[in-house]
């Protein structure tokens, strides 16, 4: 059972509020200049971290909520509480990082009281929401969150996730919101199928490799026609090296995803499976794979128009041997590699010295040596 609920605010109704004079606040706001219109930020005292953002248009300073001395009843919290009570009132989100304990809890409490989100940097228990890693490829936005109990978790799931993602998530958005205001009144299933295309088919492709007017071209044909364009088979050759998941090419990576089929054999490493969908079919092969059968398996999975993937180390003799028959016999194929990882103990002893050329290339120090760029 998830431990909480993920939501995604809207701030453009009401901005966002930051209490505090911790520096830790900068990031936040940083963070929240990129959802929100305006950030509005209330000090305790005059001076801290916020003076630096006065200049920014999109930052709203309002006067700082500390009362003095002279002014306010000592027995009493050191900030104008009743102020803070009616700025809180309503905001989709209050944020408070100060240099106190006590204060940071009863903020808190003002906020939880009053039924606003608020969230204290590295205090779970005094956060009603917390604030996740995020994958921005607007207006595609991914959120992953570990309840507060592993942050840098979290920022490492979001460092694999930007890996696997292009920015161009963002512009394939756009386009299908566009094909998305052509549908009309299609069918539901037409308007699945095209979007589906759109997504991932040719069209899909199309527009990602820049030619725009052919992928809306597509679109419409698919419309007039009432029929939605044939998927077409495919076979992806992955090579893995150490069998790290993270290593596998983007391209790699979104063939696993996308593939009906997924051949492998005994060696092939469980994270690299992981990857593919839950609907794909998982076919174990001999030790040896290349074979007359196997081939026809791949071409006839090819021509039944699965998207078919083919897993195997890129060293493997065998698997280099069985991606020239397919092309031998007239299947479409592609190979995929993977990074290697490097191995550092095959470095020598004693590396020569290297010293920055005239064109700002690493050259080596050797006389005679030619200037080039095989960095």
């Amino acid at each position: 059972m998830m431990s909480h609920f993920p939501v995604f605010m809207d701030f453009r109704a009401r901005p966002p509020l930051i209490i505090g004079d911790d520096d830790g606040l900068v990031a936040k706001l940083r963070l929240l200049r990129k959802a929100a219109p305006v950030v509005e930020v209330l000090p305790i005292t005059p001076a801290g971290w916020h003076q630096a953002a006065k200049l920014d248009p999109a930052v709203r300073l309002l006067p700082p909520c500390g009362a003095l001395p002279a002014t306010r009843d000592l027995a009493g919290p050191p900030y104008d509480r009743r102020r803070v009570m009616r700025l809180m009132i309503g905001r989709p989100l209050v944020i408070v990082a100060t240099s106190s304990p006590e204060i940071d809890r009863d903020l808190s409490t003002i906020a939880s009281d009053r039924e606003v989100p608020v969230n204290v940097p590295d205090k779970p228990a005094l956060c009603s929401v917390y604030l996740g890693a995020i994958v921005d490829r607007a207006p595609v936005v991914i959120a992953i969150s570990t309840s507060g109990k592993a942050p840098v978790l979290g920022q490492l799931i979001r460092a694999r996730l930007e890996s696997m993602l292009s920015s161009d998530y963002g512009r394939l958005a756009g386009f299908m919101a566009d094909v998305k205001a052509r549908l009309g009144n299609a069918s539901s299933s037409l308007r699945r199928d095209i979007l589906w295309a759109a997504a991932s088919g040719d069209a899909g492709s199309r527009f990602l490799t820049g030619d725009s007017t052919a992928a809306m071209a597509m679109i419409d044909d698919m419309l007039e026609t009432g029929v939605a364009a044939e998927p077409e088979g495919s076979l992806r050759l992955i090579g893995y090296n150490s069998g790290a998941a993270e290593l596998l090419s983007v391209a790699a990576a979104e063939a696993l995803r996308s593939a009906d089929v997924v051949f492998h054999n005994r060696r092939t490493p469980a994270d690299i499976l992981e990857i593919t969908r839950r609907e794909a079919t998982l076919t174990l092969l001999d030790e040896n794979p290349v074979t007359d059968r196997l081939i026809d398996r791949l071409g006839a999975a090819v021509i039944d128009n699965q998207k078919v993937v083919l897993l195997g180390k890129a060293n493997d003799s065998a698997f280099q041997t069985l991606f020239a028959r397919l092309r031998a016999v007239g299947v479409d194929v592609r190979y995929l590699p993977s990074a290697a990882a490097p191995d550092w103990s095959l470095l020598p002893a004693h590396v020569p010295a290297f010293q920055a050329s005239g064109s700002g290339v690493f050259q080596k120090a050797v006389p005679g040596a030619a200037t080039g760029n095989g960095l």
